[in-house]
């Protein structure tokens, strides 16, 4: 049976695109907004503990370069705080905890 090579990846995915991306598609059309995303997309992410799409109004393929990139910006941000951040200060605890006292 064949599986996505995106259905392994167990760890948080933020996917992002443009909602006037001629690249990336949500089935036959371009992803108009979030929902679409989501819906078109979250099946082949299965193994991740977090999915979270994200649509940028207005914006092409490259995010980085649309007029109204800082809303793009704001929701990374928001998301690799929630996952990244709060992962990496969980790991650093743990750490800590092994540690001899002195």
């Amino acid at each position: 049976m064949w599986r996505p090579e995106t259905d392994s990846i167990d760890v948080p995915v933020l996917q992002a695109v443009g909602s006037k991306d001629d690249l990336f598609y949500c089935g036959l059309s371009a992803c108009a907004d979030t929902a679409q995303l989501h819906n078109s997309e979250a099946p082949y992410f299965s193994a991740s503990p977090s999915y979270i799409s994200y649509v940028l109004p207005g914006s092409g393929h490259d995010l980085n370069l649309a007029i109204n990139h800082a809303q793009f910006f704001s929701v990374a941000s928001q998301w690799m705080t929630a996952h990244v951040w709060a992962a990496e200060n969980r790991a650093a605890h743990r750490r800590r905890r092994r540690l001899p006292q002195r």
